[in-house]
C-alpha cells in the first residue's frame, strides 16, 4: 500500500467533511430561526405568574406547554435532520472508500454501502459510544442548554430579545458569540470523528474481505498528532485481533488503518510537518522514531517539559510513556510510582 496516496486522499476526505459539515449546520440554523421566532411570539404572550413558572420549570398553562412542545419537537427535528443527513453522506462515503482501497490493493470489487454502513453504526467508537447517539446526544444537550439559559434570563430579569440573543448570538458578530455556536462547533467535530469511524470500519472490512492478514496504524507525522495516535503508530495487528484499536481515538482523529503483510512494511513515502520543514519520509518511519530525529523545541513541546526532561535525561525511552495495549499517556503521577516500584 502507497501510505502517501492514501495520506494525500485522507486530506481531498478532510475537505470533502467541509462540506458535509456546512450543509448539516444550514438545516440546523435553519431549523433554529425558526424556533426562535415562534419562542419569541409565545414568550411576548407569556404572563407575569407564567414567567415565575417556567424560571421554575414547570408548564402548568397552555402557553407554557407550547413552550415545552416548541422545544422539544425542535430538539427532535435537529436529531432528525443530523442522523439522516449523515446517514446518506456516510454511506456514500463507504462504497467511495470501499472502492478506492480496492483499487489501491489491484482489485475491483461491489460494495454494499447499507452493509458497510450498519457495520459501522454496530461497531462502538473508542470510548464506546454509537454513531447515531453521538447525534443524539448533541441535539439533547442543546435542548437543555436552551432551557437553562432560558431559566436563566427569566431569573436575570432580561427581556425576551436579550434571552432569544444569548441562545442565537448577534449578527454583527455572525452569530458566533451565541449558544447555538457550540454546537455548530460541535456538529462540525461529531461529522468528522463519525466519517472517520465509518471509514476506518470500512477499511477494516474491506481488507478483510480481500484477504489482507494484518492491519497498521498510520497516524500522522505533525505536532497536532495526540499523544495516543502518536504513541500507536505503526502498530501491527492481526485483522481479526481484539486488541485493534481503531480509529477515531478522539474528537477530530485523523490516524487510519492501512492492509499489511506480516512485516508490516508498506510502500514509498509518508508526508512530515515539524513547524519548519514540510518534506517526506519513508512510510515505515515510526512517529516515535521521527520525533527522536526532532529538535528539542518540538519535543519539549509535544511531551510537556516533565516528561521532556525525562526523555532528555534517557531515564525514559518513548514509548515507556505510553500503555503499551491502549497508547494512553501515564500521568506524572503514575510514572513516579513505576519509578518507586509501585
Amino acid at each position: 500500500m502507497d501510505i502517501n496516496a492514501l495520506i494525500q486522499h485522507q486530506a481531498y476526505l478532510y475537505r470533502l467533511s467541509s462540506s458535509e459539515v456546512s450543509d448539516l449546520i444550514k438545516q440546523f440554523d435553519d431549523l433554529s430561526s425558526v424556533m426562535l421566532l415562534q419562542l419569541l411570539d409565545i414568550l411576548s404572550e407569556l404572563s407575569s405568574a407564567e414567567r415565575t413558572a417556567l424560571m421554575a420549570g414547570q408548564y402548568t398553562t397552555v402557553q407554557l406547554k407550547e413552550v415545552r412542545t416548541l422545544i422539544q419537537t425542535w430538539q427532535q427535528s435537529v436529531n432528525t435532520v443530523l442522523i439522516e443527513g449523515f446517514q446518506v453522506s456516510a454511506t456514500a462515503l463507504a462504497v467511495y472508500e470501499a472502492q478506492y482501497i480496492a483499487r489501491q490493493i489491484g482489485k475491483k470489487i461491489k460494495p454494499n454501502g447499507d452493509k458497510l454502513m450498519l457495520k459501522a453504526k454496530e461497531t462502538p467508537l473508542s470510548g464506546g459510544a454509537l454513531l447515531d447517539s453521538l447525534f443524539s446526544k448533541l441535539s439533547a444537550d442543546t435542548k437543555a442548554q436552551v432551557e437553562n439559559v432560558l431559566r436563566d434570563g427569566l431569573s436575570l430579569g432580561q427581556t425576551n430579545e436579550q434571552i432569544v440573543r444569548r441562545i442565537k448570538g448577534t449578527k454583527k458578530l455572525g452569530y458566533a458569540d451565541g449558544l447555538l455556536n457550540q454546537t455548530r462547533s460541535s456538529i462540525d467535530g461529531i461529522v468528522r470523528t463519525a466519517r472517520s469511524h465509518v471509514a476506518n470500519v470500512t477499511y477494516s472490512e474491506i481488507y478483510k474481505a480481500l484477504g489482507t492478514e494484518y492491519l497498521k496504524f498510520v497516524s500522522v507525522l505533525d505536532s497536532r498528532t495526540s499523544k495516543m495516535c502518536g504513541s500507536l503508530d505503526g502498530t501491527v495487528w492481526e485483522i481479526n485481533s481484539p486488541n485493534i484499536r481503531r480509529p477515531p481515538l478522539h474528537r477530530r482523529c485523523r490516524s487510519i488503518l492501512v492492509g499489511v503483510d506480516k512485516t508490516g512494511e508498506t510502500l514509498g513515502q509518508r508526508p512530515s510537518n515539524n513547524g519548519k520543514d514540510i518534506k517526506t519520509v519513508d512510510s515505515n518511519t515510526s512517529f516515535k522514531d521521527w520525533f527522536a530525529d526532532q529538535d528539542e523545541k518540538f519535543q519539549k513541546n509535544w511531551l510537556g517539559a516533565a516528561r521532556f526532561k525525562m526523555y532528555q535525561d534517557g531515564k525514559y525511552s518513548f514509548d515507556k510513556f505510553f500503555d503499551p495495549l491502549s497508547g494512553q499517556i501515564f500521568t506524572l503521577k503514575e510514572l513516579n510510582l513505576f519509578d518507586k516500584g509501585i
